[in-house]
């Protein structure tokens, strides 16, 4: 009985331990020093891109896509849509980054902006800054004192 017991003790310990070593692993564990992942512009500057968006255009417009991925292999793609009056506008960009301690560099293309977001495909935009994370929160202080803090989806 006694072995039984501790037999029963051990088995659970075991248990634990690997439940808890899959708890820690599909939570990402030890990701807080990158970007990798799907992640959301949260605040530019402190305010929710929604609210800029309605200050701007009226309360008529409203956030429908909202996804910046950065990959691994330090490439990275963003697609954002809103919804203007019924008129539907998106924005897809490509892109590099690196990271270099707490600094960071972003090269964005261009490769598709249409209505609100109209821009020239091919065009070519450089930030630099410093960054930080706090779990599943990335702020980006940009070198030009723009501010923005990125929620991971």
């Amino acid at each position: 009985m006694f072995r039984q017991g501790i037999a029963r003790s051990f088995l659970g310990f075991v248990s634990l331990c690997a439940v808890l070593s899959i708890g820690i692993i599909s939570c990402g564990g030890d990701d807080g020093d990158n970007w990798i992942g799907t992640w959301a512009i949260a605040t530019l500057d402190g305010q929710s891109y929604e609210q800029i968006l309605k200050e701007d255009e009226g309360e008529n417009a409203s956030l429908v896509t909202n996804n910046w991925t950065f990959n691994d292999d330090g490439t990275m793609e963003a697609k954002m849509t809103v919804q203007i009056s019924g008129e539907v506008s998106s924005l897809e960009l490509i892109g590099t980054y690196t990271l270099s301690g707490f600094n960071y560099t972003l090269t964005l293309t261009a490769t598709k902006g249409t209505g609100f977001f109209e821009i020239d495909t091919g065009d070519t935009e450089e930030d630099t800054g410093t960054w930080s994370r706090d779990g599943s929160t990335l702020t980006l202080n940009s070198e030009d004192g723009t501010i923005i803090v990125f929620q991971k989806k």
